[in-house]
């Protein structure tokens, strides 16, 4: 921990070169898809709207690895599921007697 004005600021600094790297994007961007389905789940009266648009901005610019690293998930999954469809589909029915002609 940070004691003393120039500890402080050294930590500042690698917190700040930390944010801009890949990991810490990625950090940052899982942080803000969280905190976006936290916030969309308070009942009206207290949502503090103009802070999830200003979350979403953020994410959508500047901190979206996270988000489309589940898109990407998302779709891998539907490509393999969508590839046993087609599998299934393209396998000839048998019954007792064999296959059909």
């Amino acid at each position: 921990m940070a004691n003393t004005p120039e500890d402080r600021r050294r930590e500042a600094e690698k917190a700040a070169e930390f944010m801009g790297s890949m990991r810490g994007r990625f950090i940052l961007s899982q942080a803000l898809h969280y905190a976006i389905g936290v916030l969309n789940a308070v009942p009206d009266p207290y949502r503090e709207v103009s802070n999830i648009q200003d979350m979403v901005f953020l994410r959508d610019n500047l901190f979206y690895l996270f988000d489309a690293t589940l898109e990407a998930a998302a779709a891998q999954e539907a490509a393999k599921k969508a590839g046993v469809a087609r599998k299934k589909a393209s396998v000839p029915e048998e019954d007792a007697d064999g296959p059909q002609d």
